[in-house]
């Protein structure tokens, strides 16, 4: 059996915070169906943030409201879980897919990219290429919105701008917030070696029913009390040492 990828996506909650905080924190998320983002309120879901002045390379830019998994099989969860929590649930991929999430695309910041023209060029760095293609976006559409404004022609004004709008909708949520820049260099258990967690991202909360919950980590430790706060959950339990 392949223990490249996993059947299932685990998110695991309260990074930070004391263990007593992270399993209430879990049992809240299960009982209640809804693992959200900040703001953590079920109602408020979806938006994106842009900071036009900040650098894409850098992953600041882009603030998408995601609710995030770890697509890493269950026997290989020691490094992250060191790095997050050690209480988590699990969903899977076909449940994470219908509610319409997806893998980020990850680049290494210094991969030497050869831009294609009709002029030979050094190579450039990934993170330096993709900032100066991002702000030629950004300059882009600021320029076509103007001359849309410009036309004489309401209705064709409307059209336009609700084109244009549709257009960077899809570029800003579907494919630059899915953008994940990475140093490849890293050792395995640096925080910031995000390669390792293999993320999927869900624009959005996710509202869910415990029958979809396909597991629940906590430490041994919690094995008891998960069993009494959580008897009417079947899903698969598992306790790490």
């Amino acid at each position: 059996m392949q223990r490249y990828v996993s059947h299932e996506l685990f998110h695991f909650v309260g990074r930070g915070e004391p263990e007593a905080r992270q399993y209430d924190l879990l049992l809240t998320i299960v009982r209640s169906g809804w693992l959200t983002h900040p703001p953590h309120h079920p109602m408020v879901a979806g938006n994106l943030f842009v900071n036009p002045n900040a650098r894409l390379s850098r992953n600041e830019m882009y603030s998408p409201q995601v609710v995030c998994f770890c697509d890493i099989p269950l026997q290989e969860l020691e490094i992250h879980v060191q790095k997050y929590s050690r209480f988590g649930l699990a969903f899977s991929k076909e449940v994470i897919v219908q509610h319409g999430g997806a893998p980020v695309h990850y680049i290494p910041m210094t991969a030497q990219i050869q831009v294609s023209g009709p002029w030979s060029l050094e190579p450039i760095d990934a993170g330096e290429y993709f900032d100066k293609m991002v702000r030629e976006y950004h300059d882009l559409f600021t320029i076509c919105e103007r001359m849309i404004r410009e036309k004489e022609e309401w209705p064709a004004v409307q059209g336009d701008s609700r084109r244009l709008w549709t257009l960077r909708t899809f570029f800003d949520f579907h494919v630059f917030s899915y953008l994940k820049f990475f140093d490849h260099t890293l050792p395995d258990h640096h925080p910031e070696n995000y390669y390792f967690e293999r993320e999927w991202r869900l624009i959005g909360n996710l509202q869910f029913a415990v029958k979809d919950v396909s597991t629940i980590v906590v430490p041994t430790s919690y094995a008891e009390r998960l069993s009494a706060d959580l008897p009417d959950f079947t899903g698969r339990r598992h306790f790490l040492d």
